[in-house]
């Protein structure tokens, strides 16, 4: 595998999910030994925060990145999507702290890389899972992962809802197979639990236009694929795992997980590597 950034930089603009607030993202080339990172400035002053497990704060609703007190928040969507084209360098600078939500999947990010083109790099050897890990989270959740000479990942969802039921997808990464099968897959939650969150402060950017919304009476949007709601937790614990700092071989396997459970995985794999 090579080391593989964008030819020139991509900015998008949208809402934060949870702030409301208009955002400005923009994405550029980047360097095999700096990877992933992210830029804000504040009062005039420019600040990083690397794509890293260590800097992966708890949250139950999205991946937080703090580094001494500058945050990144909800990056899973845009690591995904520069995961599933298998870009592993880029410097993200944003106007504000949340990553803007666009249509609530990948698509959006992976359609502006794809505009730009690719430069590989320098070679990259694939470190590998050589011993199985699992964490636990409340509720029966875990999430593990196996080696594998390939990168797998599998998810298994279950609400107690008609709608939803149990839902499964494996899915072993090829870029094509991402763009088709992963990426357009959004964001979802329940109208009951967006108005509480919204009372609260939180989804003040949620909308039928990014997410997928489960009422009373079944879904209150059109789906893109009959499961895309386990699609896009793959989404999810793809982002997550560029937590790890490096792509590596092995099956990653989410059971209800969330972003927090996946950022311990990540930690605990950024462990293992370096034992």
């Amino acid at each position: 595998m090579m080391h593989k950034t964008l030819l020139d930089s991509v900015s998008l603009s949208g809402v934060g999910i949870h702030s409301g607030i208009k955002i400005q993202l923009t994405v550029s080339p980047g360097k095999p030994e700096t990877g992933v990172r992210f830029f804000r400035s504040i009062e005039n002053t420019w600040y990083s925060v690397p794509c890293d497990a260590q800097y992966a704060i708890s949250a139950a609703r999205a991946t937080i990145l703090d580094k001494e007190g500058i945050r990144i928040r909800t990056p899973e969507h845009v690591l995904s999507a520069l995961v599933g084209l298998g870009i592993t360098c880029a410097d993200i600078t944003l106007s504000d702290e949340e990553v803007p939500i666009l249509d609530g999947s990948a698509k959006s990010f992976t359609d502006a890389f794809l505009s730009v083109g690719f430069e590989t790099l320098s070679p990259i050897d694939l470190p590998a899972i050589t011993t199985p890990i699992t964490v636990q989270g409340p509720n029966g959740s875990t999430a593990t992962v196996l080696p594998d000479t390939e990168r797998r990942f599998t998810f298994l969802l279950h609400f107690d809802n008609p709608n939803i039921g149990y839902q499964y997808y494996s899915f072993v990464w090829t870029p094509d197979g991402y763009l088709n099968d992963i990426a357009p897959a959004r964001t979802f939650g329940f109208y009951h639990e967006v108005q509480a969150l919204q009372a609260r402060g939180l989804a003040l950017g949620g909308s039928l236009d990014n997410a997928v919304v489960i009422g009373d009476d079944g879904y209150m949007n059109d789906l893109r694929f009959p499961d895309e709601l386990v699609r896009h937790k793959i989404l999810d614990l793809i982002g997550d795992m560029a937590l790890v700092g490096t792509p590596f071989t092995g099956h990653v396997i989410g059971v209800a997980s969330g972003h927090a459970l996946h950022a311990q995985l990540a930690q605990a794999i950024q462990h293992q590597f370096a034992t």
